[in-house]
């Protein structure tokens, strides 16, 4: 999600929460007799015979078509991103650009990364967050593995990847886990 979209799912989760905390205290207030004698009865004298007017079922009808549009739109805003893409490499030049896609960089790397007897899976997918680009491989540690030749396997290939986006703007990050314990089984 962008920064943008988690700015505005705030600012209007917290307006709309304001209006309810209103409105609920508003009725509380009504239901207890908290409210005025003179408030106690809604008068909307531009709301009469509103719904007789041969406009109203195309007001109605434009603004259950404006409401659908917003909340697709929403949707689409909050989909969930693929990945990076392709990135053109700063050696382009008016002869032609030079294009890397770093899901496929971030999945070969991963899969580098598993074929070292220490790691038993590995993935690697691209992502961006907060404006930088990163290459993240989650790898599991196979069972026999030390953490010494786990980390020594995992610093080797950021230590690759590093060398091989020279010049891309792209953080790496590798997350290692144990491999974790068979359901059922209890060790003695």
């Amino acid at each position: 999600m962008t920064r943008a979209n988690v700015v505005t799912d705030r600012v209007l989760v917290g307006l709309i929460g304001l209006a309810f905390m209103a409105l609920g205290s508003l009725a509380v207030a009504w239901q207890l007799d908290y409210l005025p004698e003179d408030r106690r009865t809604l008068v909307l004298a531009w709301a009469v015979g509103v719904d007789e007017q041969a406009w109203w079922a195309w007001a109605l009808g434009a603004g259950g078509a404006v409401a659908i549009v917003l909340g697709l739109w929403w949707l689409v805003a909050h989909r969930p991103r693929r990945g990076l893409g392709e990135v053109t490499l700063p050696a382009s030049n008016g002869a032609g650009a030079l294009r890397v896609d770093l899901d496929t960089f971030a999945a070969a790397a991963a899969s580098t990364l598993g074929t070292t007897p220490s790691i038993a899976t590995a993935r690697g997918r691209s992502l961006a967050d907060r404006g930088q680009r990163i290459i993240e491989i989650s790898a599991t540690a196979a069972d026999n593995a030390g953490l010494a030749d786990v980390v020594s396997a995992a610093t080797a290939q950021q230590a690759d990847i590093v060398e091989s986006a020279t010049g891309i703007p792209v953080v790496t990050r590798i997350a290692l886990q144990a491999k974790p314990p068979r359901r059922g089984r209890t060790e003695r």
